[in-house]
């Protein structure tokens, strides 16, 4: 996983870029991650994406359902 992806979700949720398809496609990368890193249990359980993570994912599903 490279840093590049972190850095692109960073710049998209601080405003500094564009929400496109590469940074969605960053996002989706992370969630898998996050998954991995879920299953491994214990205190990695309870790591998750910050509110304005889940903000600007929310927002952006909401706009592909309109």
């Amino acid at each position: 996983m490279s840093a590049s992806k972190f850095r692109i979700v960073e710049d998209a949720v601080n405003g500094n870029r564009e929400v496109d398809e590469q940074a969605l496609n960053a996002i989706s990368a992370l969630e898998e991650r996050l998954e991995h890193i879920h299953a491994l249990g214990g205190s990695f359980a309870a790591i998750e994406f910050s509110g304005d993570v889940r903000k600007l994912v929310e927002s952006k599903s909401l706009a592909a359902v309109n």
